[in-house]
């Protein structure tokens, strides 16, 4: 399951080499996946923004990280989000953005994965952790 082997993303080592643009529309992409999947914390809503691909049979636990973060509520901002290649992952070609984000009620790790798929950019995964604090 794509999803089982990423939820170990927060432990892995990213590649150093950034490219400007690749962050730039990376990162523009996130804020709208934020603000969609925060709106109502629904697994309707996720669903509509990750590709099937990536999706698949993971519904159970994106259900669960959705439960456990709902109480975040409204997406705010990120910073110092990194654009890197998940070194341990065997998805060829994958690409995350990761970095701590602000929500309404409070502070996340979030890690969204990107891959190319005939040609487009997709969104396949989302991971959401909540910082106690």
């Amino acid at each position: 399951a794509l999803l089982v082997g990423l939820v170990y993303l927060g432990y892995l080592v990213f590649s150093t080499g950034r490219d400007i643009n690749e962050s730039f529309d990376y990162g523009s992409r996130a804020i709208p996946l934020l603000n969609a999947v925060s709106s109502d914390w629904r697994l309707e809503t996720l669903k509509e923004q990750i590709d099937p691909i990536g999706f698949g049979k993971n519904a159970e636990l994106y259900q669960k990280m959705l439960l456990r973060s709902a109480h975040l509520g409204a997406f705010r901002k990120c910073t110092d989000l990194s654009v890197g290649t998940p070194t341990e992952l065997e998805i060829e070609g994958a690409k995350a953005i990761v970095g701590d984000c602000s929500f309404e009620n409070g502070l996340a790790y979030v890690a969204i994965i990107f891959l190319e798929i005939k040609g487009e950019t997709k969104v396949v995964s989302l991971i959401i952790r909540p910082i106690a604090g």
